[in-house]
């Protein structure tokens, strides 16, 4: 008796969290490659196999490695290749520190709103190669008058940041909230 294999080819992932050195951030994506591997096996067996898994990576990385990674083979299936190349790229981190006005949403026509202090600084992490192209115009420290309306006898106020870059991490505002006054 014959039995029909059937092929298929399904995208390799990885399932674990890399692991990285004091000062150290992924400055870029996980690479896979080859991203896809062939499968060969009964039509039911093919069907329900919709990725490969990758072994764990146990390493901790303080720079960009290049590693030789197992697939995790199913069972009743045959699979083109038994490991792929995975590329973690690292970098070290540093941190950065802009200031930025505070700007204003929601505010009723006529009104002005003056805030204590004016502007914030805001200091985060960033890997060394997106260093220079962070800067102030990422970010935004946001008063939101709908935030203070419901309560007129309010001094301070919480300011939203809102930022552009996804290379940046441990933000923190100095201060996060600000006195202001309301004239109309």
């Amino acid at each position: 008796k014959y039995i029909h294999l059937y092929s298929k080819s399904v995208p390799v992932v990885t399932s674990n969290v890399i692991t990285l050195a004091p000062q150290h951030v992924m400055y870029d994506t996980i690479t896979i490659s080859p991203k896809f591997v062939s499968l060969l096996g009964t039509k039911e067996s093919v069907d329900t196999i919709s990725y490969l898994y990758l072994d764990p990576i146990t390493d901790t990385f303080d720079k960009t490695r290049t590693l030789s990674v197992n697939i995790q083979k199913p069972k009743g299936v045959e699979i083109n290749r038994t490991a792929v190349n995975v590329t973690i790229p690292v970098e070290m981190c540093t941190e950065k520190e802009v200031k930025v006005p505070v700007t204003f949403e929601n505010v009723p026509q006529n009104t002005t709103i003056r805030t204590f202090p004016s502007e914030i600084k805001i200091r985060f992490s960033v890997g060394l190669s997106h260093y220079n192209s962070v800067t102030e115009s990422n970010f935004s420290a946001i008063f939101d008058y709908n935030d203070i309306s419901h309560n007129p006898t309010q001094s301070t106020a919480t300011l939203q940041l809102d930022y552009t870059s996804g290379y940046i991490f441990n933000i923190q505002l100095t201060p996060s909230e600000v006195e202001y006054i309301i004239e109309n």
